[in-house]
């Protein structure tokens, strides 16, 4: 059973809360129905050049979401040519959108690290931790997810600015699979 109190505009009191005035505010609750999303493959990347996707993500047996995601991208950094990496270390959220009938879309939500790395030997010009990314894959249903299949990534830095966006974008290579119990 679950259930939530929410607060009324007008501020309150009672013996599990104490609320400011505030706006109206909603909780999203998902219902674990057991599955689960892999994927891997190429997009085109906004930079012009191909940007490489993997990524798993399930809940575990305590009702916590968890997987991997990363994104790799090649381009310049400081005039050297470059290889861009996203990479989480938390997962957070996880949902599925159109549960019944294909497509089927998969959204995971957590943690990053940014790191640049110099393409010519790896030598890492840039990290940083404690970023936020959002990514949503779509499966198409297609045995083959190549022109079918989605995948879209929004990434901020550990200061909220938007660090990466990619649109959503048809798989040039891969596929996107969301597993149904």
């Amino acid at each position: 059973m679950i259930a939530a109190l929410v607060a009324n505009s007008a501020g309150g009191t009672n013996q599990w809360y104490v609320t400011d005035n505030a706006a109206p505010g909603g909780i999203t609750f998902y219902d674990d129905v057991g599955q689960f999303i892999t994927g891997g493959g190429w997009i085109n990347d906004p930079n012009g050049r191909k940007g490489n996707f993997g990524f798993n993500a399930r809940y575990n047996k305590k009702g916590k979401p968890q997987g991997q995601m990363v994104y790799v991208y090649r381009g310049m950094y400081d005039g050297v040519q470059a290889d861009f990496i996203i990479k989480s270390n938390a997962l957070d959220s996880l949902s599925f959108s159109g549960a019944d009938t294909y497509p089927i879309s998969g959204t995971l939500q957590g943690k990053c690290n940014l790191q640049i790395n110099r393409a010519s030997d790896g030598m890492q010009l840039f990290g940083e931790g404690n970023a936020t990314f959002v990514a949503e894959a779509t499966d198409s249903g297609k045995s083959s997810g190549i022109g079918f299949d989605l995948f879209e990534l929004n990434v901020w830095d550990k200061d909220g600015n938007l660090y990466k966006s990619v649109p959503d974008t048809l798989l040039g290579g891969g596929n996107v699979v969301i597993h149904k119990k």
